[in-house]
């Protein structure tokens, strides 16, 4: 009879162990989070993709390059998504996010999922959902995301101004990824996938940085010395530019990308092995690729009862003061292309609150992503990018004019893109292209400050047109180590030195 008796007490100790360690379970991502509390969520974030992805096919690209920088800065907790305070600095501030977009679909999705089910959808999960339902209408892999993120308490402008930036050496590359916990192949996967949609803004494009097809050069000089100017932009995959696919491999081998570090890619001792393998092999992106976003989406994230669940992503629900002292930074002092990047209320200088009303309904569309549906989005976006491969489908017979239009044209060109760099800080060459007006970067006063500094920037153009006619097998090394050196610069500009910059934090500090 004892020995029954202590059979049944160590049952139920067993059994209260077990209920104990419950939530250290539940505090992990899983897969269905949501299936109890909000079982249609991932529904309503694919149908509110879908529907943009219909209406702009460039949409994949936004969503791809959104999830890049708010994962690879401080972890995927949503911490991009805050507006900066007058007086207190948000990742959104940092120079690299002036150009990211795709903020309204967020606000959007977060909006419908708050009408059905209140405060219970973490804004980062909606970050993650959203990459993986762009990725995959835009013709890439379906991968796995499990949910369950919760949203920072924190946004810190310094952890998203040392981002990569376009220009950087490939060695620096792999080392910022290994830190991440990324192999080499995974990087190039990420870049790889990233790449291969989107557009670049000639703002950004250095065609003598690196070795170029001589004539891809000439197509995208004469573009972007065109009407458009540095507002101009180049897709990154002149092939597909709205197609996930593996064409980047083959691209870069060629030198026919408008970014500096893609076509470093195919020239570096350690990455052209893989980039000349996958070229071969299409087949084996699709997987790595896969691997590599179930990775970015899992990196540092807030789970349990850590963080909040935010009523509203561009806010924290209890913002507090830190006592770390005024800011000298104050939403005025940022110039009037520097603010695209943030929402209308902000650049009102007015403190966010509550999303946006989703202009449709969404829940219009089935859940399941049926391979039939895939394919006509496929196809949508194959049509409606047509006319948009602008460096690659350009007449290249008139090349001897494009040289002597680009002698005329470069030193301008170089003087407003070294202005734009100082002023925001250097576009991350990110997980896609950004694309849109929305995303440019300096405006009127940039153009203005571009005219004071001509006259230094001349002398240095003039030095680097000349070392443009110098040919032969040191180019390569010698461009590489001036994109290492470009890489090391500190992003935002002089000023950023000496700015004091407290976080913006919510109610509970981390």
């Amino acid at each position: 009879m004892d020995a029954r008796i202590l059979l049944l007490v160590a049952v139920a100790v067993a059994v209260a162990v077990a209920a104990a360690a419950v939530p250290l379970a539940s505090a992990q991502l899983e897969t269905g989070f949501y299936r109890t509390t909000c079982p249609d969520a991932e529904k309503v974030v694919f149908n509110v993709i879908e529907k943009r992805f219909k209406a702009d096919p460039g949409t994949s690209a936004l969503l791809l390059r959104l999830i890049f920088h708010d994962c690879f800065a401080n972890g995927c907790d949503a911490s991009i998504l805050i507006d900066p305070l007058s007086n207190q600095s948000a990742e959104k501030e940092a120079g690299p996010n002036m150009s990211v977009r795709g903020y309204d679909i967020i606000d959007e999705i977060k909006t419908e999922l708050e009408k059905m089910c209140p405060n219970v959808v973490s804004c980062a999960d909606i970050v993650v959902l959203s990459a993986r339902d762009g990725v995959r209408l835009a013709g890439g892999p379906a991968y796995k995301v499990p949910t369950g993120r919760r949203d920072s308490l924190v946004s810190n402008r310094e952890d998203a101004d040392n981002l990569p930036g376009p220009d950087i050496a490939v060695p620096k590359l792999i080392a910022e990824f290994a830190d991440k916990g990324f192999s080499t192949e995974e990087m190039i996967a990420l870049v790889a996938g990233g790449h291969t949609i989107g557009t670049a803004k000639c703002l950004f494009i250095e065609v003598d940085a690196a070795p170029i097809d001589p004539v891809y050069r000439a197509n995208i000089t004469k573009f972007c010395d065109g009407k458009d100017g540095e507002r101009g932009e180049v897709s990154l995959d002149e092939i597909t530019p709205n197609i996930v696919d593996a064409n980047y491999f083959s691209l870069a081998l060629a030198k026919k990308m408008p970014l500096t570090v893609d076509r470093l890619m195919g020239l570096d001792p350690t990455t052209k092995p893989i980039v000349q393998s996958m070229a071969d092999k299409p087949a084996d992106f699709t997987p790595l690729f896969a691997k590599a976003m179930e990775k970015l989406s899992a990196m540092k994230v807030i789970t349990g009862k850590d963080g909040e669940i935010r009523k509203s992503c561009s806010e924290f629900n209890n913002p507090v003061k830190t006592d770390d002292g005024p800011s000298v930074i104050r939403i005025s002092s940022l110039l009037p292309g520097e603010m695209e990047g943030l929402s209308p209320a902000v650049a009102s200088k007015e403190v966010v609150g509550g999303g946006k009303e989703a202009s449709i309904p969404t829940n219009s569309v089935p859940a399941d992503m049926e391979l039939n549906k895939v394919a006509e989005n496929q196809a949508a976006a194959k049509e409606a990018t047509s006319d948009a491969k602008a460096a690659g489908g350009l007449d290249a017979g008139n090349e001897a004019a494009t040289k002597k239009s680009t002698k005329k044209k470069k030193k301008n060109r170089k003087a407003s893109t070294e202005t734009a760099r100082k002023s925001t800080g250097r576009q991350s060459f990110s997980m896609a292209g950004a694309a849109g007006d929305e995303g440019t970067t300096g405006g009127e006063e940039i153009k203005k400050e571009k005219r004071s500094r001509k006259a230094k920037v001349s002398e240095a153009a003039g030095n680097e047109a000349a070392s443009n006619e110098a040919a032969g097998a040191g180019a390569e090394a010698g461009n590489a180590g001036r994109s290492e050196e470009a890489a090391s610069k500190v992003p935002g500009g002089e000023e950023a030195k000496v700015r004091h910059q407290p976080k913006l934090r919510g109610g509970q500090q981390l």
